[in-house]
């Protein structure tokens, strides 16, 4: 080779390449979601935060409208060793994001990106022949929050299909996943994990451990409000003791005030509630507790409401009021 071909050959090396083939840019790295959180559903099963929309295979191409921002959304796909997939998404008219997930753990977790390429017109991720197979997923979203339509192709040059057939798992199993006969994963987990001893009426069991419920979860839906010691009206008294908050009477909790001109005639207002002011007492704080765990500012207001003192200063939560709260025998 001349001098003059070989200063030619330099020269264009970094735009086609002379002797070998030009290498492809990386995708760029933008910010992804990890693929680690979870969530516990309403029976207690622990699932991923992605939403499988459907398993891709190779040489197939879906479509649909691209998931908002915060949708985590994405397709499952197969992948053998050796394997070298190549997804492409069609031009969306605007910005968007492809991220990829792989291989899924053992307990279903996606772990964290493993390629990222967020922009406009056509988006390629590529991956090197990979040296174990297993579960794979692409989070697709619509960067712009247009609700655009698209078209995302899978393809594997010289690649055979997958000897286990495509099912997406929506589960996250801490002892792993069953595997078939084929050794292909089930989606079910190795083994449940129970509670010992069983979880009560007030807790479901999650990953072997009695989680309590929520208020909202563990009370019944009756209507029957009642006015909290914190001035906030509950559904009912259960929902009140359950939030720990003392029920300071029937009915929702009267409206606040910040002085007597927010009040009806016959009424003041008394620690920013309009209460009835029929016995014409002073506001001097004295708190005196009440027989039914009520506190009044001072004792004329008890007497006034007609309540019977139990022992003066602000009323104590107390773990039990008469014997028929305890059990085993015990005394209140």
């Amino acid at each position: 080779m001349s001098r003059r071909a070989i200063i030619i050959c330099a020269a264009l090396a970094t735009l086609v390449g002379c002797d070998r083939e030009a290498k492809r840019p990386p995708p760029l790295t933008v910010d992804a979601p990890s693929g680690q959180g979870t969530y516990v559903d309403g029976e207690g099963v622990r699932r991923p935060l992605f939403t499988t929309l459907g398993m891709l295979t190779y040489d197939q191409t879906v479509e649909g409208t691209l998931p908002a921002i915060n949708a985590l959304a994405g397709y499952e796909f197969l992948v053998e060793a050796g394997d070298a997939p190549r997804l492409a998404l069609a031009d969306t008219g605007g910005e968007a994001l492809l991220a990829l997930y792989g291989p899924r753990s053992a307990d279903g977790l996606w772990g964290q990106p493993v390629l990222v390429v967020q922009g406009d017109g056509p988006l390629v991720l590529a991956l090197d022949p990979v040296n174990q197979g297993g579960s794979w997923f692409v989070l697709l979203r619509d960067e712009a929050e247009r609700a655009r339509p698209y078209a995302l192709t899978l393809t594997c040059e010289g690649c055979a299909a997958p000897a286990c057939a495509p099912a997406p798992c929506d589960l996250v199993c801490a002892q792993g996943f069953r595997v078939d006969g084929e050794g292909c994963r089930e989606c079910a987990c190795v083994a449940e994990v129970a509670c010992e001893p069983a979880c009560g009426a007030d807790a479901r069991c999650v990953d072997g451990i009695c989680q309590p419920l929520e208020c909202a979860e563990r009370c019944p839906r009756t209507v029957a409000p009642v006015c909290g010691a914190d001035r906030r009206t509950y559904p009912n008294r259960c929902v009140a003791d359950c939030a720990e908050v003392q029920v300071v009477a029937e009915g929702a909790c009267p409206e606040a005030c910040a002085g007597p001109q927010d009040c009806a005639a016959g009424q003041q207002c008394l620690d920013g509630r309009c209460v009835v002011d029929t016995c014409g007492c002073d506001l001097t704080p004295a708190p005196v507790c009440a027989v039914g765990g009520e506190t009044f500012r001072n004792g004329c207001l008890l007497a006034c409401a007609g309540a019977e003192p139990a022992y003066e200063g602000v009323c104590v939560r107390r773990p039990c009021q008469t014997a028929q709260d305890c059990g085993d025998g015990s005394v209140c």
